[in-house]
């Protein structure tokens, strides 16, 4: 049988209709009657029930078609980094600093330290040591150089530092996502397509952009996470699902991590008298960091974009005059991938 949606007052004529059929001598339904008031409210919470018994129908049936593909959706995956605990003076005894130690950023995003670490006599610098951050998600990939800070004190131990940035962390995909990826990898079954290529890189957990240069008989495959770039171990594994999955005979693709490309952005603003200008400026530097940092592999930063994100990011903006980029668009290359920071974005 067939899930259908259906109003209250579809319900309450189903509940009449059945009622007049199996007992004929009730009829009267007016408003005061008693079987009038026993319907109405059945066909009330019968409602709610029908719709969300018809939202996890459709929910369920989209689901069940992509796991049929055995396709299953991104989960939230956290992001890993190398880090070194730093003394200020030469140690004078062993140290071991366990597993399971907490460091952080300035701004809080912890990382816990997945292996033990000794630091000898005379050091003042650990091993790198991985640590995993706390939080799941994208949050995660911080830069380098970021993870300063011990937790808890260690004695001898002044700070902690990561020389490389965060990589690998990952949002939950959203449904939007998913279903666009599905539909990627549907068109991309005949393997060594660009969709074919594309899917099969996104397939591979932390990929979150792919680009491609494509040559007769042989393509780079440029990928990376969330950070903009992509570690050797992510790289292999993409390579190794494009070569199983994706390669036909005779095509050769070569995965590679892109060049980032770091954009800079200088602009200045005229706020309605009332706005706080400092929160008001925050609030659009940060809009144009998203936005760059959201861009593919090999998509420009279009100069109109740019404009529209400053001005749709507060409604206490007038206007807003950049002079770099001049009115222009910055064009990035297939094998380069556009990103900023708080320190390459300026906003007077």
């Amino acid at each position: 049988m067939a899930v259908v949606l259906k109003t209250q007052e579809a319900i309450y004529q189903d509940f009449v209709d059945k009622v007049t059929i199996e007992t004929p001598l009730i009829t009267n339904f007016n408003d005061s009657a008693r079987i009038r008031a026993i319907g109405q409210g059945l066909s009330v919470v019968l409602e709610d029930f029908n719709n969300r018994a018809f939202r996890k129908f459709r929910s369920d049936l989209a689901t069940s078609v992509f796991e049929s593909f055995n396709f299953f959706k991104k989960e939230f995956i956290q992001a890993v980094v190398n880090i070194q605990f730093v003394a200020i003076n030469p140690l004078t005894s062993n140290i071991t600093v366990l597993t399971g130690t907490l460091v952080t950023t300035a701004d809080g995003i912890q990382f816990k330290t997945t292996a033990d670490v000794t630091m000898l006599i005379g050091q003042t610098l650990s091993a790198l040591t991985p640590a995993q951050a706390v939080i799941t998600g994208v949050t995660g990939n911080v830069l380098a150089n970021t993870i300063t800070q011990l937790l808890n004190p260690i004695d001898g131990i002044d700070s902690v530092n990561n020389p490389a940035d965060a990589s690998g962390g990952q949002d939950e995909e959203s449904d939007e996502d998913y279903k666009e990826r599905f539909i990627l990898f549907i068109r991309g079954l005949a393997r060594t397509t660009r969709d074919g290529v594309r899917s099969g890189a996104k397939e591979v957990d932390s990929v979150v952009s792919v680009g491609l240069d494509e040559r007769p008989c042989e393509s780079d495959v440029y990928i990376a996470d969330g950070t903009g770039t992509a570690s050797a171990a992510l790289i292999t594994a993409v390579q190794l699902n494009l070569d199983e999955n994706n390669t036909a005979p005779g095509i050769t693709l070569f995965v590679l991590s892109p060049t980032k490309t770091i954009v800079s952005v200088a602009a200045s603003v005229l706020l309605e008298s009332f706005a706080d200008a400092n929160e008001e400026k925050q609030t659009i530097k940060t809009a144009i960091i998203n936005y760059i940092n959201s861009l593919e592999i090999g998509e420009d930063v279009v100069f109109s974009e740019l404009v529209t994100t400053a001005m749709t990011s507060t409604t206490n903006i007038k206007s807003i005059t950049f002079t770099d980029p001049d009115c222009v668009d910055i064009p990035i290359a297939a094998n380069q991938i556009a990103r900023t920071d708080s320190a390459n974005v300026v906003i007077d």
